[in-house]
């Protein structure tokens, strides 16, 4: 679990959750839409997200995949977050989620491309 900044006496290396424009409204660039989710869910879904490699991290919620990466390449931590297809999801990763019931084998077969998260629901890349 990842602990986020609750004032400003916590340290500058705790990471913290950001919404990226990018990803989330309002839109001012173009970047993969994430599904409607309030702040707070976003903030939850990454203090229980998973490390994936060197300088990723990933969660699930409702079938979708998300990465989270730093937002800023300095020292701030700040990260912001946005779905992926499931082939970027690491397979133990994957499987551990199977296994725990967080997902199921068709969410994995629904949302494996990139073509399938452009065609999302919500909207997808823009």
């Amino acid at each position: 679990m990842i602990r986020r900044k609750t004032d400003a006496s916590a340290s500058l290396t705790t990471p913290t959750y950001e919404p990226s424009n990018k990803h989330c409204p309002p839109y001012t660039a173009p970047g993969t839409r994430c599904p409607r989710m309030s702040l707070e869910e976003a903030r939850d879904l990454f203090e229980h997200s998973l490390p994936m490699g060197d300088n990723a991290r990933v969660a699930t919620r409702d079938g979708v995949a998300f990465m989270a990466r730093l937002t800023y390449p300095d020292d701030k931590n700040v990260w912001h977050g946005y779905p992926v297809e499931w082939d970027k999801i690491e397979q133990h990763i994957v499987d551990r989620w199977k296994m725990e019931r967080k997902i199921k084998s068709r969410d994995v077969d629904r949302l494996w491309s990139r073509t399938d998260i452009d065609r999302a629901s919500w909207g997808g890349w823009k």
